[in-house]
């Protein structure tokens, strides 16, 4: 504490007080005006000051220690004691006023208390404003929006992400406005927001919603009074977009893996690192007769059961496991890496014995854990049948060897002719426009390895001629396509013919469709497959675009019923109107408002004289430099100077593609007002070929960027941008507008559609 009086004897008596308890550390002084430079110097809890001393009074000393910004407990201990003393102390900022007097024991244990009671509170206040400040840089800081409403539902207060979240302006307050209002731009609240369940539950409510295309977790908490009462609502709000996205994007490749395993032909099921069924695929659906349904989520060896009619390990339990307990149920074990294989005998599936062969593995997670596993069982009874048949005939053949030798000279003889064949057979094969290749046949009627391929085979998938006899279809057909090769095989297997749509997959990755007839014919005593496939790429170009273009012009009749009844309805309105007045002037609005309204019409038919257009022609290869030559001296009086620079670049386009061309030069010059250049330039990326026009103009606003391409019902000005999307629509070809300084009009061209 820090003491003063002029009065040293009250001094050292009060100070003798004060430190006997050993709570206080009294300095004393008997100036005020030496005291204030001890304030700087020395860290004091409080002072006690008398007020009329010389030179400097209790007030003045109070004023001068206020004025520094200094908050220190300020007690006024005097004998002084008339009214305006106490006011203005108290006004001046001094925390209790004391009258010395009466007995010194109960006044020192009061001004002990006062001190007490005046350090105390200082100190909760110097607490409550550091936790006030830790507030504020809490809130201001958090990454989720906050807002403090009133029992009305109005903004008190907003964290800066809260502003971001409402898209405002800087400088923008959102004090005083309705929540519902900034963030939904409605009138009151929507239904699903979960303020109106807090105001009936008066507890925090929750709500997951979708604004502006981003997703929200919403918490809204009521403020209550001590009785109860609403008094306010702490609403916060958390952008959940990207864990919605990545919650998709899991779900999706659930799905997608699901389906990958659903699809499998061989039996297949999948285990959790519980031990609990996960996948179980139609193939063992059809194998066990067990439906998925009544072992998915099921442990403990439950899908051994419809194997082996009780509990017991398969191979995927024994991945981890020494050879010498897996011998114990299986034979013929191969391992590679943690994946294993194997082979036995099995009763239960189907009624008799079957030989299977299983493969297991582990599945991990992105970390590298394993997570659990999954095995493959395939029916191999037929082929150990095989290959009991083949030792056999192998038996046979060696005993018919020395038979064989005594035919060698007759066999030379007809190979010579054999060869000869065999040339003009290949002169044909190989100079076919389709692609021709000979395979075997799986016993499931599958296809095998390629015995032969022609030239253009090679030439159309990249692939060298020994490299695709190492091969098999499975392994130049698509992913989509290698699913429906069970069911091709199933209907080739009855008929020994059939024609069907494929994809083939070109050594570089690219896709492309064809047409294919596969025939079974006997060849030196096994059965093969003679398969002719033909590139049906344009044909499929056409069929999409003429498609396409069909459901444009349903489009364009809906618009045109839609657009042609209103401005009807619209025009019998305005002339009953004109027949019902008397007033001319009136009457006279009326016939101008009539023919507006017949403009309007003959602005839709023109519009449908251009738009039907779209479409009707097949597309076809266009070089985009002599499209440009031709559409520009259309503008040789504008002064505007065109630039190219694209080669011989061709694009597979509707033949109105030349109307693009002349909208875009046109679009420049009608609304560039500064335009003097038109520039068109193209560049290969990895989505395509882009084609770029641009000028040296006034540019396009960013809000307008994607509305100049759009066609609003009742709107007829500015729809050439709208006939250039759809035209280019019709191949597949995108067109976006992404200038920064002058308008700048991107054309995108799919892989496949240039050259």
């Amino acid at each position: 504490m820090l003491y003063v009086d002029d009065e040293l004897g009250m001094l050292e008596i009060g100070k003798l007080f004060l430190e006997q308890s050993g709570q206080f550390s009294v300095d004393i002084i008997t100036s005020a005006i030496a005291a204030l430079p001890l304030l700087n110097t020395k860290h004091y809890d409080a002072i006690i000051s008398d007020y009329q001393m010389p030179r400097m009074d209790g007030i003045e000393f109070l004023k001068k220690v206020r004025t520094s910004g200094n908050t220190i407990p300020f007690i006024l201990f005097t004998g002084r004691g008339r009214e305006e003393v106490v006011i203005q102390a108290l006004n001046e900022g001094a925390d209790f006023y004391l009258q010395k007097g009466g007995e010194p024991v109960s006044q020192f244990t009061e001004l002990a208390h006062k001190i007490c009671q005046a350090v105390a509170r200082r100190r909760a206040e110097s607490a409550l404003r550091k936790a006030g400040r830790d507030w504020e840089t809490t809130f201001a800081a958090t990454s989720d929006g906050i807002c403090l409403l009133d029992a009305a539902q109005k903004i008190i207060r907003c964290n800066q992400t809260m502003y971001e979240i409402a898209g405002v302006k800087n400088g923008e307050s959102l004090e005083g406005r309705h929540c519902w209002e900034v963030m939904h731009g409605t009138e009151s609240h929507i239904p699903e927001c979960p303020t109106v369940q807090m105001m009936e539950s008066l507890k925090r409510e929750k709500a997951e919603l979708q604004m502006n295309n981003r997703w929200f977790d919403i918490v809204v908490d009521p403020i209550l009074n001590p009785s109860g009462v609403l008094i306010g609502v702490v609403h916060t709000m958390r952008d959940v977009t990207e864990q919605k996205k990545t919650e998709a994007a899991i779900k999706e490749s659930e799905k997608r893996l699901a389906d990958i395993i659903n699809f499998l032909p061989d039996a297949t099921f999948a285990i959790d690192d519980d031990g609990r069924v996960i996948a179980w695929n139609r193939a063992i659906e059809e194998m066990t007769g067990t439906p998925a349904g009544s072992v998915l989520g099921k442990g403990e060896y439950e899908y051994s059961v419809p194997f082996y009619g009780f509990r017991r390990p398969l191979l995927i339990d024994l991945i981890f496991e020494p050879d010498e307990i897996v011998a114990r149920y299986y034979t013929n074990i191969v391992r590679d890496g943690s994946q294993i294989s194997a082979e036995t005998a099995l009763s239960a599936p189907c009624g008799h014995k079957i030989t299977v062969m299983a493969k297991a593995s582990p599945l991990y997670n992105r970390s590298g854990e394993i997570v659990g596993a999954i095995e493959a069982i395939r029916d191999i009874s037929e082929r150990k049948h095989a290959e009991s048949e083949l030792r056999s005939a192998y038996e046979q053949l060696a005993a018919q060897d020395e038979e064989l030798r005594g035919q060698y000279n007759e066999i030379a003889a007809r190979e010579q002719a054999l060869i000869e064949s065999e040339e003009k057979f290949r002169s044909v094969f190989n100079n076919a426009n389709d692609e021709i290749y000979i395979h075997g046949m799986e016993a499931d009627w599958s296809p095998g390895k390629f015995i032969e391929v022609n030239s253009t085979m090679c030439s159309m998938l990249g692939y060298t001629r020994e490299e695709l006899l190492g091969m098999t279809v499975k392994d130049i057909v698509s992913e989509e396509h290698r699913k429906k090769i069970p069911q091709i095989a199933e209907v080739f297997g009855k008929t020994g013919y059939h024609t069907f749509s494929a994809e083939h997959r070109r050594k570089d990755g690219s896709i492309f469709p064809i047409e294919v007839n596969i025939h079974i014919f006997p060849f030196s005593g096994r059965k093969i497959v003679l398969a002719i496939a033909r590139d049906i790429t344009q044909r499929k170009r056409s069929e999409q675009a003429i498609e396409l273009a069909n459901r444009k012009l349903d489009l364009m009749n809906t618009i045109t019923r839609h657009n042609l009844l209103n401005i009807i309805t619209g025009l019998f309105g305005t002339v009953d109107m004109a027949l019902a007045s008397r007033d001319t002037d009136k009457r006279d609005g009326f016939l101008y408002q009539i023919k507006d309204l017949a403009g309007l019409i003959q602005q839709q038919m023109n519009f449908n004289i251009r738009y039907e257009e779209v479409g009707i022609r097949e597309p076809v290869w266009q070089l985009v430099a002599g499209v440009i030559a031709r559409t520009a001296p259309s503008f040789e009086r504008t002064e505007v100077r065109i630039v190219q620079d694209l080669g011989r670049m061709e694009i597979y386009a509707d033949p109105l593609f030349e109307k693009v061309i002349y909208n875009l030069m046109d679009n420049a010059i009608r609304h560039g007002k500064t335009v003097t250049t038109i520039r068109f330039s193209s560049q290969i990326t990895g989505s395509g070929l882009a084609i770029t026009c641009e000028d040296d103009g006034t540019g396009i606003p960013p809000d307008m960027k994607e509305k100049i391409f759009q066609k609003l019902e009742g709107s007829y000005r500015g729809f050439e941008l709208f006939l250039v999307r759809e035209i280019l629509a019709i191949t597949g070809i995108t067109i976006r507008e992404n200038g920064e300084q002058g308008a700048r009009f991107e054309i995108t061209v799919p892989n496949g559609g240039y050259r």
